[in-house]
């Protein structure tokens, strides 16, 4: 996050994104694919994020609480995800939203 300064010298926030998963009508479906997800891959940092107002889904998160990321970063996690089909299986796509956690998967 960044004060209005920066738009006063011309230096905007670079752009952040969240790599979202899947997204769920209820939390305990969010809850179980997580953690399906994790026990897949355990080395990947997965939550349950809050619902984004006016959204009535709760979406499962990759990249951990810090993992709210310039485009290239999270383009590299995205691949990531993306290269597990198995376990991704609905694919993944970059959220602008800043999801707080709900329910963090270890």
């Amino acid at each position: 996050q960044t004060n209005g300064l920066g738009y006063i010298f011309g230096v905007a926030p670079e752009p952040r994104y969240r790599v979202v998963v899947g997204s769920y009508t209820t939390i305990d479906a969010a809850i179980a694919a997580a953690e399906k997800m994790k026990s897949e891959v355990p080395d990947i940092d997965i939550y349950v994020g809050e619902k984004r107002p006016g959204n009535d889904n709760y979406p499962v998160v990759v990249g951990g609480e810090n993992g709210f990321l310039p485009y290239s970063d999270a383009k590299a996690l995205k691949s990531q995800v993306d290269a597990e089909k198995d376990v991704f299986v609905n694919g993944s796509y970059y959220s602008s939203y800043d999801f707080p956690v709900h329910q963090e998967i270890k």
